[in-house]
């Protein structure tokens, strides 16, 4: 699967409801059939994993020790939220009341592509968690991280 792409803003309905914009359905593997996995993330988001995507890592999950207690507390607590849904004819997906609330999104959410998941989150929050990274951190993360990136293309 190529890694998803975008940042797109949807307004909910009042069902709680988002339209998953058609340029991010058309990025989506056929493997999907438009079901997903949604949970509470990291940082305050909602995590929106196509269905193929979640059962490979959690193919990837099962191959840890499952002796290890911290790695069953993890399992539980990882995947206790996680919910399946189902794009409707219209495209849309309803997110779970209690989701949206742990999200804090209520009339508005946007949708940041981060690989092979989804991430939803309310606007404000997104960028208040981008202001934790200074400009000379983030450039210092740029060199780490992207280096020699440019070098192998």
């Amino acid at each position: 699967m190529n890694p998803l792409k975008g940042t797109y803003y949807c307004k909910l309905d009042s069902k709680g409801r988002i339209s998953l914009p058609a340029a991010l359905r058309k990025q989506l593997p056929p493997e999907c059939n438009d079901v997903f996995i949604i949970k509470k993330g990291f940082e305050g988001c909602l995590e929106l994993y196509p269905l193929n995507v979640w059962n490979s890592m959690l193919d990837d999950m099962s191959k840890q020790n499952l002796f290890d207690p911290r790695m069953r507390l993890f399992e539980r607590k990882y995947k206790q939220d996680a919910i399946e849904i189902t794009l409707d004819s219209a495209s849309r997906l309803l997110l779970q009341k209690h989701l949206l609330s742990l999200a804090g999104i209520t009339d508005e959410a946007m949708i940041f592509c981060r690989g092979k998941l989804i991430e939803i989150w309310n606007q404000d929050l997104y960028n208040k968690s981008l202001e934790q990274l200074t400009e000379e951190e983030y450039n210092e993360m740029a060199m780490k991280y992207l280096g020699n990136a440019l070098s192998n293309i």
